[in-house]
């Protein structure tokens, strides 16, 4: 297993992966910094560990690129098969581990807007996050988010999703906005909104969700948005809640 410690002591200057083996980033959880160049068609990265990884270079590596846990803070999320933070590749960008871990992607970048059609897998048992820094940057990704994990917006920004994505977990806004462009939230999931984050519904109808969650409260099954709860949401869809919370006084058995 090599560590970009041991491949880089100083952090700078071009390493070229090797077409063998795993690149592992964070083992110590420290926040690493750097700004050279990773080039390369071989060794799959992955950022471990709770620290953070700063990725400011062009790179160009075609390998996949993993982010198990903490987080990897880049200032542009660039576009597939095109040069930068996350390489060069049209391979989504691996978030989350099993056991519910969450690894995240965070936009330090202080434009107001950015645009990628980069595409994102959240795994299986985990959790991808989406942490937009800036309050005054809107952050737009077009690529297909997939995968059976769930995901979390955080920050102050606003992350914006035009596809019809594909992801199965659950879908959390913990600060800032979330924009969703498409009625595409998994029926068999959950949709839980922090005090201070809210949940943009650009769509037309309802999205049906199997709970709904405000400030960590359960509500009851019915219709919701920004006609009836302003504070959490905005945009012309609603959600159409499944499951609500046990009644007063009701025993649940779980078997």
């Amino acid at each position: 297993m090599k560590s970009l410690r041991s491949m880089c002591p100083k952090y700078r200057g071009k390493i070229t992966l090797p077409s063998y083996g795993t690149l592992y980033i964070g083992n110590n959880n420290k926040d690493t910094a750097y700004s050279g160049l990773l080039s390369g068609a071989g060794s799959a990265i992955i950022k471990i560990g709770s620290g953070t990884l700063t990725l400011s270079g062009a790179n160009t590596f075609s390998t996949q690129l993993t982010v198990q846990s903490g987080s990897l803070a880049v200032s542009t999320i660039n576009s597939n098969s095109v040069a930068g933070p996350l390489g060069n590749s049209a391979l989504s960008v691996i978030l989350g581990n099993a056991g519910g871990v969450t690894g995240t992607l965070r936009l330090t970048g202080t434009n107001t807007t950015y645009f990628s059609n980069k595409g994102f897998t959240l795994t299986t048992g985990g959790t991808g996050g989406f942490q937009i820094d800036n309050a005054s940057t809107t952050q737009t990704i077009s690529g297909v988010i997939s995968g059976a994990g769930g995901l979390v917006k955080t920050g102050a920004g606003t992350l914006i999703l035009t596809a019809t994505n594909t992801y199965q977990g659950a879908t959390t806004v913990n600060g800032g906005i979330l924009g969703i462009s498409n009625a595409y939230l998994s029926t068999n999931a959950a949709v839980s909104i922090a005090n201070g984050g809210k949940l943009s519904l650009n769509f037309v109808g309802a999205n049906a969700v199997n709970a709904l969650y405000f400030d960590g409260t359960p509500v009851s099954p019915g219709v919701y948005g920004a006609a009836n709860r302003p504070a959490y949401f905005s945009g012309t869809g609603t959600l159409s809640v499944q499951v609500g919370p046990p009644a007063s006084g009701t025993l649940l058995i779980i078997q």
